[in-house]
């Protein structure tokens, strides 16, 4: 909602407190003066008097079907607020990032890479800080790198210049009203509001169905072009960095992409530095530790079989244990990631932590053809790999949500850390 369309001293509901929601009431009390701002958290099961308020601020949490479809005319986010209030010149400074998987590495590699080219730039959204927290100080910027998820796209009605969207699978469906349609068409507002020669970027690995949904589908006839990027090359990250894995290189070529687009100097070695000082994200195909012949990696944020496949595939006949474990949301099967691991890593030992995922697991038929071990603990995990496994790579990838066990993936993935590294 824009500024001028706002009343005066309105009266704002705050639906959601967490960061995003601290930074709209902070926006919100410099630019709105409000006569009144009420929290609603949803605790106790009362909801508000939806009419009496002149504006709704609803966090990223908060599904759409938690609020009446009358009053959807007054409700707004943190990130839609930032962008319909820009000028168009700072809209332009503006790079969206967004897909399935592997939109943090992307957008912070992004950062660092302008950084390191010289120009002024931050990271917004579900990686960086709330939109809003930088509403008064972008003028003082050259570029705003935005990571953004479904739930933050989903209301969207402006487009950033430079949106980059990386992978798309299944994923959120509950959030989604259990709809995978609802879900892309989250994903689209980061490009579908674009205009004349704003900039979509795409890999060349994305489902050629998707690809054509892009240039041809109903819902994007678009007059800008969209630019398919090719992985970057192994040679421009050090030969010990997790970002020589496929698949973010692969996301890391729509990167080199729009840096063409911006026509950044000496981009090769802008990147290898970039890609020399670059510190992998917690929980992202981590390493935590070497110990007795074994690498221990972290992926707690696979909480897909695509995800899981993925890391696989990375680490190949290197991989010597896959430690599965998880809810099952419904979301993908397991049939690929079978098919990987007996195609790439035959001999590995595949450890299933009693929970819903290794039931899918082993539903698979191929799955007996692989060694596997069942087990009811992270104790137990460890143990039968450091007493029956061959010396190698222990992955740890769910290929689950966490919500079994943990309250989300980076409680999980900081109790496998704490374990591995007490051994």
């Amino acid at each position: 909602m824009k500024l001028n369309l706002i009343p005066a001293n309105p009266k704002i509901l705050l639906y959601g407190y967490g960061l995003e929601g601290k930074s709209s009431e902070a926006w919100a009390q410099r630019n709105l003066a409000p006569s009144l701002v009420e929290i609603f958290q949803d605790e106790a099961g009362e909801k508000p008097n939806w009419e009496s308020f002149d504006l709704i601020i609803k966090s990223p949490g908060v599904p759409p079907s938690a609020v009446p479809e009358h009053v959807w005319s007054k409700v707004t986010s943190n990130l839609r607020l930032f962008l319909e209030n820009l000028s168009e010149q700072d809209r332009s400074k503006v790079i969206g990032i967004t897909g399935s998987k592997g939109k943090s590495t992307t957008a912070k590699f992004t950062h660092q890479l302008l950084q390191t080219a010289g120009f002024k730039s931050t990271i917004i959204g579900n990686f960086g800080v709330p939109a809003l927290d930088i509403y008064q100080s972008v003028n003082d910027l050259d570029f705003i790198v935005a990571e953004c998820s479904s739930f933050q796209l989903y209301d969207l009605t402006v487009s950033p210049k430079y949106a980059i969207f990386l992978s798309f699978f299944p994923d959120h469906l509950d959030w989604h009203n259990a709809s995978e349609m609802d879900y892309f068409k989250a994903k689209e507002n980061l490009w579908a509001h674009q205009v004349e020669d704003d900039l979509l970027i795409v890999p060349d690995s994305l489902p050629a169905t998707i690809g054509m949904a892009l240039t041809y589908g109903e819902a994007n006839q678009r007059q800008n072009p969209i630019v398919f990027s090719e992985p970057v090359d192994s040679d421009f990250f050090p030969i010990d960095s997790n970002l020589q894995a496929l698949h973010f290189r692969q996301n890391l070529g729509t990167v080199w992409a729009l840096a063409e687009q911006l026509e950044i100097q000496n981009l090769e070695s802008v990147w290898k530095e970039t890609a020399a000082q670059f510190e992998p994200i917690e929980h992202r195909l981590e390493k935590v530790r070497d110990f007795n012949g074994f690498s221990f990696i972290n992926d707690s944020i696979a909480t897909s079989p695509d995800a899981t496949e993925a890391g696989v595939a990375w680490l190949n006949e290197n991989l010597r244990v896959l430690i599965l474990d998880g809810a099952d949301t419904g979301v993908g099967d397991f049939d690929d990631l079978v098919a990987t691991l007996l195609n790439d890593s035959p001999d590995a030992l595949i450890i299933l932590l009693s929970s819903p995922i290794a039931d899918k697991f082993l539903a698979v038929p191929d799955s007996k053809k692989l060694k596997i071990a069942q087990v009811e603990n992270y104790d137990d995990a460890l143990e039968i790999t450091l007493a029956k496994a061959k010396p190698g790579a222990v992955l740890f990838s769910p290929a689950g949500k966490s919500f079994n066990r943990f309250d989300n993936y980076a409680q999980r993935g900081k109790f496998f850390k704490k374990l591995v590294l007490a051994l």
